[in-house]
């Protein structure tokens, strides 16, 4: 891992006019400024072995100068700051990219395309679309994972839509269709529904409400009825 930063600090802010992070063959560039109610990331650009996989600029309502001890999540978002994100991706590598953290994650995948994102946090506005590749995620910290994942997302206004997922895990396969609704950005609300197998015994499910505690349905699927004797004869 290589690293190397210059800037200044004054009291409440600290700006970085050089930050770079390079680790077998993948670097990033930015710009860093942390204020009392923002994070501004300028000119973010990222490459591997010399090509460019994600480059964007993203102002973000984050209050990163609360004092310990009270340090809480719902005070790290700031709802009045106007924030603004524009990133595109080609080909961004996640398991590269994931090292410049200097963490060995369990990730893998590839991710193509683009993200805006305007306004405060109560009237987020969204757009763009993103396309997942070959991707293996972690389910768990015990060593869970889906694998072969390929997945699309489309942002639009205050939701992301999932508009079609598909992947493998230890006991099958699974699909997935859904939306993440973010009008209380706090409060974020899901509705997903999804089909998989498990072993030899496929079920549907949905999952519904608050994305951090959703209530779960699942119906197993009655497997499909046996050809009548003598067909095909």
């Amino acid at each position: 891992m290589d690293a190397e930063f210059s800037g200044a600090y004054r009291p409440g802010e600290v700006q970085c006019e050089k930050f770079r992070l390079a680790e077998d063959g993948t670097v990033l560039t930015a710009g860093i400024s942390v204020g009392p109610s923002a994070v501004h990331l300028r000119d973010v650009l990222v490459q591997t072995h010399g090509r460019t996989c994600l480059k964007g600029d993203a102002f973000l309502p984050l209050d990163l100068w609360q004092r310990w001890p009270d340090v809480t999540f719902t005070r790290l978002l700031n709802d009045e700051t106007v924030g603004r994100v524009r990133l595109d991706a080609a080909n961004l590598d996640l398991l590269a990219a994931s090292r410049l953290t200097g963490v060995q994650w369990p990730l893998a995948g590839n991710v193509t395309g683009t993200v805006s994102a305007d306004g405060a946090l109560a009237a987020l506005r969204l757009g763009g679309d993103v396309q997942l590749s070959q991707a293996t995620l972690p389910l768990d910290w015990q060593g869970h994972f889906v694998r072969e994942v390929g997945a699309h997302f489309v942002l639009d206004g205050n939701q992301v839509r999932l508009e079609q997922a598909a992947g493998r895990h230890a006991d099958g396969d699974f699909s997935l269709t859904g939306h993440l609704n973010l009008a209380k950005p706090r409060s974020p609300q899901i509705d997903v529904a999804g089909s998989t197998t498990n072993q030899t015994k496929p079920f549907s499910f949905t999952a519904k409400g608050s994305a951090g505690n959703p209530v779960i349905m699942s119906v197993e699927t009655p497997p499909p009825p046996a050809p009548p004797i003598g067909a095909g004869n």
